[in-house]
């Protein structure tokens, strides 16, 4: 007959219990520190996004592929404001908008690929011809106005034919007009009023205006000729501008067109 010690059996049991909670004690610390090392390693992962977000710039974008039948008084890219056009007319003196094909415009500036500049088949026309008080201006503000080095804005551009008067884009302040790129017939293309070297027919051009850090506004236009300019600045950049006067007797061949407007802004 087996004989117990109940001394010896309270003790082991004893011991046993004390195990337990040993291990189960070293097993809830365990959880905390991999609970807690989880918890850190989220935290880490938040701050590491947020400050790569902070830091990252913000690109809006816009082109004439979104529209049908016009563009005036309307808006569908992000970050812009619609479309204000001013002084348009459908009798002499003509000058207006439209949506159309710059491929005819583009091969008769000398553009090696004729309608390059379109989205879909398409980019924003504009117009100023019949007499010297034909003029047309389309004005744009930028939701997010442009005052930090490396905030930037391109547009893409070709003029038609412009015996007469002219045609260019500028980019505004609440001061007037900076940056200013435009044709004087007769004259070429000038940059805030200084000549660029570059003469009629440049074929379309990508133009692109970056503020620097010293903070003034810097100019590259690119195409068949190519050209960098520095101007000044007088406030935060608002928005920009495409215009024309009296281009000459009308037809297709004294269109203007731009498209794909592009502005990048630092956080």
């Amino acid at each position: 007959m087996i004989k117990y010690n109940m001394n010896d059996i309270l003790a082991t049991s004893s011991k046993s219990i004390r195990s337990g909670f040993i291990q189960c004690a070293v097993s809830a610390t365990l959880d905390r520190h991999v609970r807690w090392a989880l918890f850190l390693t989220f935290v880490c992962i938040l701050l590491i996004i947020s400050t790569v977000a902070a830091h990252a710039s913000v690109a809006y974008t816009d082109d004439a592929a979104k529209y049908t039948d016009s563009y005036a008084g309307k808006t569908i890219g992000l970050g812009f404001g619609p479309f204000i056009v001013t002084a348009e007319n459908d009798k002499p003196p003509f000058a207006g908008t439209f949506l159309g094909d710059a491929s005819g415009t583009e091969k008769n500036s000398g553009s090696p690929n004729p309608g390059s500049i379109n989205t879909n088949g398409h980019s924003f026309g504009f117009y100023a011809n019949g007499g010297p008080a034909a003029s047309v201006m389309i004005s744009r503000a930028f939701k997010f106005d442009m005052h930090s080095p490396g905030d930037s804005f391109s547009i893409n551009f070709v003029t038609g034919f412009n015996e007469t008067g002219t045609a260019g884009i500028t980019l505004y302040t609440n001061n007037g007009s900076v940056g200013n790129f435009v044709f004087v017939a007769g004259q070429g293309f000038k940059f805030d009023g200084k000549p660029t070297g570059i003469a009629f027919r440049p074929g379309a051009l990508h133009l692109l205006w970056t503020i620097t850090a010293t903070g003034k506004l810097k100019f590259t236009c690119d195409g068949a000729v190519s050209y960098t300019g520095v101007g000044a600045m007088d406030g935060p950049i608002i928005g920009f501008k495409v215009y024309a006067t009296n281009s000459g007797p009308g037809g297709s061949d004294h269109d203007g067109y731009f498209n794909s407007m592009n502005e990048i802004v630092q956080p």
